[in-house]
């Protein structure tokens, strides 16, 4: 093998690494979903360079397109329900990410308790 392999793997690697840990930080939920997909492809490529290209070929089909897929449509339907449109808007209290959708504020959850049952939320 020559250093030229040897460097794009080790390029490889470390983009592999690089892209899923910011995913798994990532507080936009959009953005994620993207560096995910970007994972699913790059480790497409890692299979082939192992000579893998069935492995390849389904990583790149079910990892990175359907999955992405599914995940997009999902977050496109947690905003359309909570009617803040993809969370990116400008007035977006949040800052663009999504989190308030899956995890609301106290305040909010005080708000939504007090309209339900009538009674209080302790700290």
């Amino acid at each position: 093998m020559t250093l030229l392999h040897w460097a794009f793997d080790a390029v490889l690697g470390f983009s592999l690494l690089w892209l899923a840990w910011q995913a798994l930080a990532s507080p936009d939920l959009f953005r994620a979903i993207v560096l995910f997909i970007a994972f699913g492809l790059l480790m497409a490529l890692a299979w082939v360079r192992l000579d893998a290209p069935d492995v390849a070929l389904a990583e790149a089909a079910i990892g990175a397109g359907l999955t992405g897929a599914l995940l997009l449509t999902t977050l496109a339907r947690l905003d359309k329900s909570s009617g803040r449109g993809f969370g990116r808007t400008l007035g977006h209290p949040s800052g663009g990410n999504n989190r308030d959708v899956i995890h609301p504020s106290k305040k909010e959850t005080k708000a939504l308790h007090k309209k339900d049952t009538g009674t209080e939320v302790h700290d």
